[in-house]
């Protein structure tokens, strides 16, 4: 609920410092203190997990969701906190460089973003499995320590494969235009579902880009691209996700591809088995990066050339 506070495009969150945005980050590191104490504090956790910043967790029960990346781990800001002055240059630099994490009695002066787990520490969530499960009793997750180095690697290699909702045009249409002469891996286009299962065919890229709408009918979720200038029926361009399947996904090399799945709420389960992240998890991405809320259209473009200038330096 105070995530959907956030109106991206309104003037109250234009930068990291606006009223709005210092607001949200404030509630949320109030909140997420409260994750800390209640599941992390207090001994719940081993210090060698507490204290990893690269962790593995494993939902027992497939679609499970558990919000660890919005534990905040120091003090709770004061109810009138301000963002801390170098809150940017922390961001940039993954350090806090006035030390506001060394406050130890609440309630603190600023709100650190470094504070929350989703900014300093790598999570990965990984699917349910049988053996997996049997570990774990009376549980819905288990939190390991992801202690590398990785067995194999992957391919990145250009084009992309991308399909976006024109609800982005509708928004902003230089973002999509931007977005083709900044990415640094070229994206093909399509506007379809029938094209892009054509696509991941012929091409089997590597990095999937979807820039989606999720909809949804009387049965459950619905992903929806374009529509194209013509199509037949709403099929070639709303997808339930009852019908997704391998095709959609990986190649005829069966080589499981990044899939960047950057549309509104694509990983929020609020039932069982109803996240969308969770089927493209299921039919074969390799590595999902997926939102936990609604995201301004133009915001998920910007996001998108961000995550493939990243995936392109390595």
């Amino acid at each position: 609920k105070a995530l959907d506070t956030g109106e991206w495009d309104f003037e109250d969150f234009q930068g990291l410092t606006a009223k709005g945005t210092t607001k949200l980050l404030r509630t949320l590191a109030i909140k997420g203190s409260r994750l800390y104490r209640f599941v992390v504090g207090g001994g719940r956790f081993p210090d060698a997990v507490a204290t990893a910043k690269r962790i593995q967790a494993v939902a027992v029960r497939r679609g499970s969701k558990f919000p660890l990346e919005f534990i905040y781990e120091f003090c709770p800001p004061a109810r009138n906190a301000a963002l801390c002055p170098q809150a940017e240059a922390a961001l940039l630099t993954g350090t806090c460089p006035n030390g506001c994490h060394t406050y130890t009695t609440a309630p603190a002066p600023y709100v650190c973003p470094l504070g929350f787990w989703g900014l300093s520490r790598v999570i990965e969530w990984h699917i349910f499995s049988e053996e997996q499960a049997r570990s774990v009793k009376d549980g819905a997750f288990r939190v390991d320590i992801d202690e590398g180095p990785r067995e194999n690697e992957l391919q990145i290699t250009a084009p992309a494969l991308m399909a976006y909702s024109k609800k982005i045009d509708e928004a902003d249409d230089k973002c999509i235009p931007w977005f083709k002469q900044h990415a640094a891996i070229h994206s093909v286009t399509v506007e379809s579902w029938p094209e892009w299962i054509k696509k991941v065919k012929d091409l089997a890229p590597k990095v999937l880009v979807l820039l989606v709408h999720t909809d949804s009918d009387e049965e459950g979720t619905v992903l929806e691209v374009g529509p194209p200038p013509t199509f037949q029926t709403k099929d070639d361009y709303r997808l339930a996700t009852d019908y997704l399947s391998r095709e959609y996904i990986c190649g005829p090399d069966v080589v499981s591809p990044i899939v960047l799945l950057l549309g509104c709420t694509t990983n929020e389960a609020k039932f069982e088995f109803t996240s969308v992240a969770s089927e493209f998890e299921y039919w074969g991405a390799k590595i999902l990066v997926a939102t936990s809320n609604l995201i301004y259209g133009p915001k998920a473009v910007q996001l998108a050339e961000l995550l493939l200038a990243k995936l392109h330096e390595l």
